[in-house]
């Protein structure tokens, strides 16, 4: 396909050309257009999905392969531990890094994925709050696994009331998150987010970019969330987690609560048959499709593409808005 003008990583006026955000729900057909896109602007990837930055999650995550990597340049797949968490901010300061080494080598960044909230938060920014302790975290972690999740919900409805009417007891990273806030600062998560602003939403961004959403019609991506399902545990996905936790990952690791992991995980527990895995994925998938859409609706100016395009047609459109935009 011919590149669309500006080609690479400088616009029209000389300054660095918009940085391109692809999202959209899981399943939409993401992956496949910015993959054309970075061949057709000379660009690099950078991944914004949160199972993906976790080396060893392969199946599950759609991570691309060996050829596809080879074909283009990839930031942020496989550069985690999963033995430790990798937070919003860790990977805001990473895509920060990952923008600054393509355009110094003449690449054109391009950042696609379904995390709404890491690309939220690395456009506009996290508020400041205080550095994550881990010692604190590992001694809340222990309650949750002595009392169970709901017992930190309850600790953080005391002190932060706000933010626990918002989280929920199986958003166990989030809660700890706000726990830490107000442990370590004294103030509120919800009264810190009031005071930056109202947080991530109204800040004004911190890059120029140009954002291209990929949706489909909801029985066609139905359909295709249950192939892509099946198609991982076809794969082998039971039979990767086997292999993670015999490599020393522990069934606690944060990686291990992505979809299809979680499910695998109870599996290989005795708790499910790979039959019921294979069912409650499909279901969970397509519960975390609908989120992401009500999250990327809330998103400004977003140009919509339909996914049920071909993929030609798909990509030639999101060349226009991108060479629209400078």
């Amino acid at each position: 396909m011919t590149p669309a003008s500006p080609a690479a990583g400088r616009s029209r006026a000389g300054s660095p050309a918009p940085l391109v955000v692809i999202l959209g729900p899981t399943g939409a057909g993401k992956s496949a257009l910015a993959l054309d896109l970075a061949l057709a602007l000379k660009g690099g990837l950078i991944s914004a999905d949160a199972m993906q930055v976790y080396r060893g999650f392969d199946l599950g995550t759609a991570k691309p392969d060996a050829a596809t990597r080879a074909r283009v340049r990839h930031e942020l797949v496989d550069m985690a531990d999963p033995r430790h968490d990798f937070s919003a901010g860790d990977f805001v300061r990473a895509a920060d890094r990952a923008v600054s080494r393509l355009r110094e080598e003449g690449l054109r960044p391009i950042m696609v994925g379904g995390t709404g909230f890491y690309i939220r938060a690395f456009l506009r920014g996290l508020f400041p709050g205080p550095r994550r302790s881990e010692s604190l975290r590992e001694r809340l972690r222990a309650r949750a696994g002595s009392h169970g999740p709901a017992y930190l919900l309850r600790m953080l409805a005391r002190l932060d009331p706000d933010s626990a009417d918002r989280l929920g007891a199986g958003d166990t990273q989030r809660v700890i998150r706000a726990l830490e806030v107000v442990l370590l600062s004294g103030e509120t998560l919800s009264r810190q987010l009031a005071r930056d602003g109202g947080g991530i939403w109204e800040r004004p961004e911190r890059y120029d970019a140009v954002k291209i959403g990929v949706h489909v019609e909801k029985a066609r991506l139905v359909a295709r969330l249950e192939v892509r399902a099946q198609v991982f545990f076809d794969a082998g996905l039971v039979e990767e987690v086997r292999r993670l936790l015999a490599a020393g990952i522990p069934p606690t690791a944060n990686a291990f609560k992505g979809i299809g992991y979680r499910e695998s995980l109870a599996v290989v527990r005795g708790e499910y048959s790979e039959a019921e895995a294979r069912r409650r994925t499909v279901i969970a998938t397509r519960q975390y499709a609908k989120r992401q859409m009500t999250w990327f609706r809330r998103e400004s100016n977003l140009h919509w593409l339909a996914g049920d395009e071909p993929g030609e047609n798909m990509t030639r459109a999101a060349l226009a808005i991108i060479s629209q935009a400078g």
